[in-house]
């Protein structure tokens, strides 16, 4: 099983309604699912961390990695995999 959590603004577990979700990992994909799309789709990229978490509402998978110039973030839905169309590029310092 996978679950999210919210956290409030101040990192803490958030209190109330709909703060826990949770869905059967048959019903999504597994990171290991989402290491070989990763690898197919960038294969320049060398992954950092997968962990879940929630973008604009939807429950991902973000995969942290580097391609020798930056660090990204890439988003894939839990439920099928389809990347959500956002890659966040972290800036260097």
């Amino acid at each position: 099983m996978m679950v999210w959590v919210k956290f409030d603004v101040n990192n803490q577990p958030a209190t109330g309604a709909n703060v826990i979700h949770s869905e059967l990992m048959q019903n999504g994909m597994s990171e290991t699912q989402i290491r070989n799309r990763f690898s197919s789709e960038v294969p320049a990229g060398e992954i950092k961390r997968i962990m879940p978490g929630v973008v604009n509402g939807i429950y991902v998978w973000q995969v942290y990695y580097n391609d020798d110039t930056h660090n990204y973030y890439r988003f894939y839905r839990f439920s099928n995999g389809e990347q959500v169309d956002l890659v966040y590029t972290v800036p260097n310092s």
